[in-house]
């Protein structure tokens, strides 16, 4: 995986700084003392070799840390599409924290499930009623609340149907939010662990010296 070979490459890097630094220090110390042997020019060719390991190695250092902000950025638009996805910052936050987070979407189809039943209770109650209430037949009267009780169950089915179909929508949408921000947080988990690593890394080496 990319991240574990970017976290394996940074700790080798620091090592083999600090080793670099304390083989400078070494040398140094024993061309002070006298104790290097060979010819004046090998310990000063010694010395260009570790100062051009030691110049690579702080080149790949830098384009580490520049790996790490650019985690960090990543990590941040990731956490910005989280909140956008679920709905608020809290929820993110929550969801990160393996609560429930994304509670919009299941929200809206609470409301719609109660005002599908109190459509419904309202139907029958209205059915209820003209149906029960006194009349002659073939009265004009009669007539006018037959045709208003049938407006009245034409126009509950309909809504009965526009949100059934609302809800079906809902609840697939709910799903496929749940599912991105499941995927999402698992991502911006992942890229906080990676972004501690790095970040960790990135302080041993200097420290190393």
């Amino acid at each position: 995986m990319a991240l574990g070979r970017e976290r394996s490459q940074a700790a080798q890097l620091a090592s083999e700084l600090a080793g670099l630094r304390q083989q400078l220090k070494a040398r140094e110390a024993a061309k002070e003392s006298g104790g290097v042997n060979g010819g004046p020019a090998s310990p000063g060719q010694e010395r260009r070799e570790a100062q051009k390991r030691l110049a690579e190695t702080n080149a790949r250092l830098a384009e580490l840390s520049l790996s790490y902000e650019g985690a960090r950025a990543e990590l941040a638009k990731y956490k910005r599409a989280l909140e956008r996805e679920v709905g608020s910052v809290d929820g993110a936050a929550r969801l990160l924290e393996g609560g429930s987070g994304a509670r919009g979407r299941a929200e809206q189809i609470s409301l719609l499930r109660d005002q599908l039943r109190e459509a419904q209770r309202r139907a029958m109650t209205d059915n209820g009623g003209l149906a029960g209430g006194p009349s002659s037949p073939g009265s004009r009267g009669e007539e006018r609340a037959r045709e208003r009780l049938q407006q009245m169950e034409q126009e509950r089915r309909h809504d009965h149907e526009r949100l059934l179909v609302v809800e079906q929508q809902l609840r697939a949408e709910l799903d496929e939010s749940r599912r991105r921000a499941d995927a999402l947080a698992a991502r911006i988990k992942n890229l906080e662990a990676d972004v501690r690593s790095k970040r960790d890394t990135s302080q041993r080496g200097p420290r190393a010296a």
